[in-house]
């Protein structure tokens, strides 16, 4: 989220954006939300991003979770980087509430005008 607001969640960028309503009109947290959670959706959906779990067994012993994020980087192939280990499978989702997002309804409009602001 940080990495999109950093980048989108800007009044300035609302005014400009090709889409928006808002040029030359007065920009209110209902505008900035509509646009904010367009501009999620709209990087969620262009993301070549992905969080796999992988289960490690050794005979003998518990199995243990490893996190694995694996990022598209377009010619320049693929990037995988190895997280931490869990010991259950739900402790690894766990670890990712409030860091990774599905989609903007997962993102309160607080969180959203919170990140706008820290921008101006």
């Amino acid at each position: 989220m940080k990495n999109i607001s950093e980048q989108f969640f800007y009044d300035e960028m609302l005014e400009d954006s090709p889409d928006s309503d808002a040029r030359g009109s007065k920009i209110t947290d209902e505008t900035r939300l509509l646009f904010a959670r367009e501009r999620i959706d709209y990087e969620l959906s262009q993301t070549e991003d992905y969080v796999h779990a992988v289960e490690l067994k050794v005979s003998g012993l518990p199995s243990v979770f490893l996190d694995c994020y694996i990022s598209g980087q377009g010619q320049g192939g693929w990037e995988v980087e190895w997280g931490s280990e869990y010991k259950t499978f739900q402790d690894l989702l766990d670890s990712y509430v409030g860091v990774a997002i599905g989609d903007s309804g997962s993102v309160s409009d607080k969180q959203i005008l919170e990140l706008w602001n820290a921008n101006e």
